[in-house]
């Protein structure tokens, strides 16, 4: 009798300790209270001041996926692949430097300016907005080293993406730099009457735009 008391009683307190735990997680977010601290540290390292005109802006959305293939034994044996892929939220800007030299030439009506070239600035991608999935992992393989190869291809890969959307942007820039010196000519006594049209030319590209 003693034995079956003592079981039962056992018995009761595993079920009170289940229910209790049962009631404490459907409880948790009315009994808990979280604390969070965020600390932000920031390390001026330089300061130095820029004479640029920006001229154009791209906002784009990059996918970056690498796969990595790997085998033992001289090739014998062929592990699975592992691909990982980063979606990474990024703006792209492009300038001249007006500490470069411009040439402005009064023809008739015509104002002709050859600007500096057209440069394009540092990539800024959204951190917050940075993705990164896992498209294919093995079993046989870490994916972490993947990911670490593929942070590192990121800046050189926006940097090199920066250059080929300056083909894209390059009228835009034009039209721009030809509307700025536009007003610039209506600020001048002896143009603003006489200049009709601007063309912009940028140093080592054979294209030319005219504004009216």
């Amino acid at each position: 009798m003693k034995r079956i008391l003592w079981m039962g009683s056992v018995l009761f307190l595993v079920v009170a300790l289940g229910f209790a735990y049962q009631c404490s997680r459907w409880n948790l977010r009315t009994v808990s209270d979280e604390k969070l601290s965020v600390s932000f540290t920031s390390f001026v390292s330089a300061i130095r001041g820029l004479q640029r005109v920006q001229l154009a802006e791209v906002s784009s959305t990059e996918v970056i996926e690498r796969t990595s293939e790997f085998s033992v034994f001289w090739d014998f044996l062929k592990l699975p692949d592992v691909v990982v892929q980063a979606r990474i939220p990024v703006r792209y800007v492009y300038y001249v430097d007006l500490n470069e030299p411009f040439e402005i030439i009064h023809d008739g009506d015509r104002l002709i300016v050859t600007a500096p070239p057209l440069r394009a600035g540092a990539p800024a991608a959204d951190v917050s907005g940075i993705s990164y999935e896992v498209k294919r992992g093995s079993f046989f393989r870490s994916s972490r080293t993947a990911f670490e190869e593929l942070r590192k291809m990121i800046t050189p890969l926006l940097n090199e993406s920066a250059e080929k959307n300056k083909a894209l942007v390059q009228e835009e820039a034009r039209r721009q730099l030809a509307a700025l010196a536009k007003t610039w000519t209506l600020q001048s006594p002896e143009l603003k009457s006489g200049i009709q049209s601007v063309e912009v030319r940028f140093q080592n590209e054979a294209g030319q735009g005219t504004l009216e």
